[in-house]
């Protein structure tokens, strides 16, 4: 055979596995230059394919070709090392996701010409022979290869990165080298006997292609488990720290009812060393935790304590009908987490509004059958987007704590086994949870 005819063969082969590998690297972030990145590295790697086509030229049997797969996997882990800033797991992951997606995109190509009536082995035209030309004919060739290689990616491609932790990351690595290692092995190995035996080429096809799909669906599952891992860490985090607020609040308010006490005392004493407004202005400023919303409950009572003067210092109108008792089987850090959170999402949403008179937030908590119905309503400016039945965050910050809020409302409610319903209508947006009682 001719350099040209194992330059042509490896070369295709490469670029393939190549363009596999990149349609799972959309959701990468970019290094600077990445235009330039990539072609000199493309450049690099088509010269090293030239160099494995002569070194085939001389040495062509089975292992040299296996050697050259894996060549191939190390340069392209560079090329996307050389790109991109993600780590050395999520660019593995590409890579396995790439093999699996070459070797199922080459095996369904296969079965559409089995159906055509034609032999895979020996031509690659899916129409008569000279029917085409043969530019013609590897045109529709690598167009068909690209587009099954692009629909496997866009279902099994995530829409963003995810960080891992020690354990899942060694996980991951094994995951990757060893189902990559074996898809490549027997890929290799089988290639050559398969044209011989066409009953055992179709059985080791249908084997390729559930295994090609179990190692995407795999790879799928490990990379969901990892993401609810580390939305559950996140949450935990969430809940441990409004927890420390909450026992932080608590002496806060604790300090302000011995201070306020106090005040009154000194009032009495001096009454008649003080002007009238002077009186009235410090009278007013006790009046203002004297007049507290009560609902039964001495958590709900110590946040709303805390969040209704804030809330009338920006116009906003708080109602509140409240049997806070019926809370008596939280523990006091999830009853605090619970309302801390849908509160500020309610004050959030509302101060968005450029008509005051629409700053309004409604609170509502009582048994019905059972069941400690809470409800909140206010308006919103725009219909927020839902994921999973849950409101995206729509604040400019990334932080990668940020946008749990409602995630933890959905694990409090969880853990009573409750269930949690958000819903917009005509720009009143309405969160309704019930918990059984008990």
């Amino acid at each position: 055979m001719t350099l040209s005819y194992y330059f042509i063969i490896t070369t295709s082969a490469a670029i393939e596995l190549l363009l596999c590998c990149l349609f799972f690297t959309f959701q990468f972030e970019k290094k600077p230059g990445f235009a330039l990145r990539l072609l000199g590295s493309l450049g690099c790697f088509m010269l090293c394919i030239l160099l494995f086509s002569i070194f085939r030229q001389h040495y062509n049997n089975l292992t040299t070709t296996l050697c050259i797969r894996l060549f191939c996997y190390i340069l392209i882990y560079f090329m996307l090392k050389l790109c991109y800033f993600e780590n050395y797991i999520e660019l593995l992951l590409a890579i396995s996701a790439g093999c699996a997606s070459q070797l199922l995109t080459g095996r369904i190509f296969e079965f559409i010409m089995f159906f055509a009536g034609k032999d895979p082995y020996n031509s690659l035209s899916l129409f008569p022979d000279q029917f085409l030309p043969i530019w013609a004919d590897w045109a529709i060739y690598t167009i068909l290869h690209i587009a099954i290689a692009y629909v496997l990616s866009v279902i099994f491609r995530r829409k963003r990165v995810d960080y891992y932790d020690g354990p899942t990351s060694r996980g991951i690595l094994f995951y990757c080298l060893s189902f990559t290692f074996i898809l490549v092995v027997l890929s290799n190995y089988s290639r050559p006997i398969e044209p011989e035996h066409p009953a055992l080429a179709m059985i080791i096809r249908c084997f390729a292609l559930l295994y090609g799909l179990s190692i995407l669906f795999l790879r799928s599952g490990i990379l969901e488990k990892a993401r609810l891992s580390n939305e559950l860490k996140a949450t935990e985090e969430i809940l441990l720290s409004e927890k420390k607020q909450f026992e932080s609040m608590q002496k806060e308010i604790e300090l302000i009812n011995i201070k306020c006490h106090d005040i009154r005392h000194r009032i009495n004493e001096y009454e008649d060393k003080l002007t009238s407004e002077e009186l009235k202005e410090l009278k007013n400023i006790i009046q203002i935790y004297d007049s507290s919303i009560k609902t039964g409950n001495d958590i709900l009572d110590m946040l709303l304590y805390r969040e209704v003067p804030l809330m009338e210092q920006q116009n906003i109108h708080f109602s509140c009908i409240a049997d806070g008792r019926i809370l008596s089987f939280m523990e006091k850090n999830h009853i605090y987490s619970l309302f801390k959170n849908a509160l500020d999402n309610a004050i959030s949403a509302v101060m968005k509004l450029e008509d005051p008179e629409m700053r309004i937030i409604s609170l509502t908590i009582a048994n019905e059958n059972g069941f400690a119905s809470i409800h909140i309503s206010n308006y919103v400016s725009e219909t927020p987007t839902f994921h999973n039945n849950l409101p995206q965050t729509t604040a400019s910050d990334n932080t990668s704590l940020h946008g749990y809020g409602t995630r933890s409302m959905q694990y409090i409610t969880e853990y009573y086994k409750g269930s949690i319903h958000f819903s917009v209508e005509k720009n009143i947006f309405y969160l309704d949870i019930l918990l059984p009682i008990g």
